[in-house]
């Protein structure tokens, strides 16, 4: 099969192969072409439309599927769970949905007695409908309401926060309908308590350090380039030991890559699609993912070991979705956050997910989600 996603100028193309215990795939990322292997798990059924597959099935009231999807994004598989909800109204009609249950975003798919579809529904509040050719290539009217994803994915504390960028400590209660289990960390913990999470984030201050030699040597498995992380590239090595020169003190290193990061990049909001680290460096614009991946190859090319993260932060009392890294710097993993100019890594960010891009970036997104602020300091 092959993938094309685009966005903003972007493309990526995925040509992936598939047999019964493994996935090939060939990936050109804006002209960075890698491969790689992806294992099937035992017994692993692999489905790219599990609607109709359940549909297959007799007697499907009451019946559900588990299976894999293929992210062509992260290039990694999804487990997924397909059943038939409840009846409710779909445009006037009572339908059961099939509720596909996506570790990123839970879908209801609504289809006609004939098998059509309806309407798609997401649990963050967008909704698909079928048009006619004309409809779709309509032009859009200047004065139509443009949503904006991150307004809408966007969470508002109660009570409101204080002085975020100033935060050393943060105590919340996050519950969410599809919160199941999420990360913590050295600094972030978290708790199960009644319908929700309590998370205790402490602001990051005087941690120990070994050199960067010493650091390699306990984390090795986190130097090792992967997907979009190019970390082995002779030109991301150059740059980094041009952006540490002789430092050899880890966290002293890692926020000179954070810092030069930082100072070479510009937002863009507009690109919606994960892109290679080399591809990023050539053209120095991108969302915070973006930022997040460079940093995170630089700091590898550094033989500094780092994981990518993602969350939520909060830089004016509003938690939007955002990503950085974690770099070992000898006895913790300390954040770095390469999007403000300060070095300070407040306490307002709040992970989800951490790993390479294929676990780091498939975080959950939060459907009918609280925050409430229980201490700030």
């Amino acid at each position: 099969m092959k993938f094309v996603t685009s966005s903003a100028g972007r493309t990526q193309t995925v040509d992936a192969r598939f047999s019964q215990t493994q996935i090939e795939a060939n990936i050109n990322n804006n002209g960075a072409a890698s491969k790689t292997t992806i294992q099937l798990p035992k017994g692993a059924i692999v489905y790219d439309d599990p609607v109709t597959a359940l549909q297959a099935q007799p007697g499907i009231v009451g019946k559900e599927l588990s299976f894999y999807i293929f992210d062509p994004s992260s290039v990694a598989l999804m487990k997924n769970r397909a059943f038939f909800g409840p009846k409710e109204d779909a445009d006037g009609v009572s339908i059961a949905p099939v509720i596909v249950e996506d570790p990123r975003l839970t879908t209801k798919v609504y289809l006609s007695s004939k098998g059509d579809i309806v309407k798609v529904g997401t649990s963050i509040g967008v909704e698909m409908k079928p048009l006619t050719k004309a409809e779709a290539l309509a032009e859009i009217k200047e004065s139509s309401a443009r949503p904006d994803l991150a307004e809408m994915t966007a969470l508002r504390p109660s009570p409101s926060i204080r002085n975020p960028m100033n935060t050393r400590f943060l105590k919340l209660k996050l519950s969410a309908e599809n919160l199941k289990t999420f990360a913590s960390g050295d600094f972030q913990k978290i708790e199960k308590v009644g319908d929700g999470w309590v998370v205790c984030i402490t602001q990051p201050e005087k941690v120990a350090t070994l050199p960067i030699s010493a650091c390699s040597k306990l984390q090795p498995s986190w130097l090792k380039a992967s997907h979009l992380v190019p970390s082995d590239h002779p030109k991301m090595i150059a740059l980094a030991k041009n952006i540490v020169g002789s430092q050899t003190n880890s966290a002293k290193a890692a926020e000179a890559i954070r810092s030069y990061v930082n100072s070479i990049m510009t937002p863009d909001a507009g690109i919606g699609i994960l892109r290679d680290a080399s591809e990023v460096l050539k053209t120095k614009v991108g969302v915070c993912r973006d930022y997040a991946i460079l940093t995170a190859t630089l700091c590898r090319a550094a033989k500094l070991p780092t994981k990518p993260a993602s969350g939520l932060v909060s830089f004016d009392g509003t938690f939007y979705y955002h990503a950085w890294v974690e770099v070992f710097t000898g006895s913790k993993w300390v954040p770095y956050d390469s999007i403000p100019n300060s070095p300070e890594f407040t306490a307002t960010h709040v992970k989800l997910s951490e790993g390479n891009v294929d676990t780091a970036f498939a975080f959950t997104v939060l459907s009918g989600a609280k925050v409430e602020v229980l201490e700030q300091k």
